[in-house]
């Protein structure tokens, strides 16, 4: 006996198809490598007394050494009107302008603006950075979704994949057109907590680098050229010990 299968069926079974389809293409188009431009990294000799000691940095003085201007093949890194520019000249790259101060449990922060909001880029934070093979990477991308993924030992991991947010989809503009951000990590022991502009986005639990370095980031998406900006850049170190204010250097 045949059984014809209804039209309303053959329609549903094929737009499931065509969206598995579209799904695995674009978890495939997210985990594709990326080319990895560590910027000029500052010698600063920090050690253990820096990982304690709160820092602030505006990028109106060059000279304090917190990241350093350079340049490589596809990257370029410089001081612009008193803030920290990373340019990209190549597709699916990331690059990043290193901070050179080891940080156990902290809260990071940084004002980031996207310079063009008609190309797919994205902005972010590298936390808990061993070597430019073993660190933490945060993203928010210019489409307004957001991510987070560890590198180890050359291989990434995706902890949080592409997500949109509300908050990401309206971002503050400003009068030159650029895509305003204020980015936010905290770390305490192995829970990881992602905020923009003051909205907690989301937490999740890894334990595999318990502290490290911190660095600034930018990466091309599809587009090829990108610039993007950083300003009033803070690492709070969480302490149990009070300043002499009488308040503790770990905010929330």
């Amino acid at each position: 006996m045949h059984t014809s299968i209804p039209r309303r069926s053959r329609y549903l079974t094929a737009f499931l198809l065509c969206l598995l389809v579209c799904t695995v293409a674009c978890q495939q188009e997210t985990r594709r490598p990326m080319v990895l431009t560590p910027g000029p990294s500052p010698i600063l000799g920090s050690g253990v007394a820096a990982a304690m000691t709160p820092l602030f940095d505006d990028f109106s003085d060059p000279t304090t050494g917190t990241v350093l201007a350079g340049a490589d093949e596809v990257a370029q890194y410089r001081f612009v009107d008193g803030t920290y520019q990373i340019a990209i000249q190549a597709a699916e790259t990331l690059a990043w302008g290193l901070i050179d101060h080891d940080y156990g449990d902290m809260t990071v922060e940084v004002d980031t603006w996207i310079e063009d909001d008609t190309v797919l880029t994205a902005t972010g934070l590298i936390f808990g950075y061993q070597n430019d093979r073993n660190f933490y990477l945060f993203r928010v991308a210019s489409n307004g979704f957001y991510s987070l993924e560890r590198l180890e030992e050359n291989a990434w991991t995706v902890l949080l994949d592409w997500t949109p947010a509300p908050i990401l989809e309206s971002p503050a503009t400003l009068p030159d057109g650029s895509l305003s951000y204020r980015l936010r990590v905290t770390t305490r022991g192995q829970r990881i907590s992602l905020l923009v502009n003051g909205h907690m986005l989301e937490e999740t639990i890894d334990h595999a680098f318990p502290g490290g370095k911190v660095a600034l980031a930018a990466s091309t998406l599809n587009d090829r050229t990108i610039r993007i900006r950083f300003d009033n850049l803070s690492i709070r170190p969480r302490t149990t010990h009070p300043t002499t204010h009488g308040d503790q250097t770990d905010e929330r």
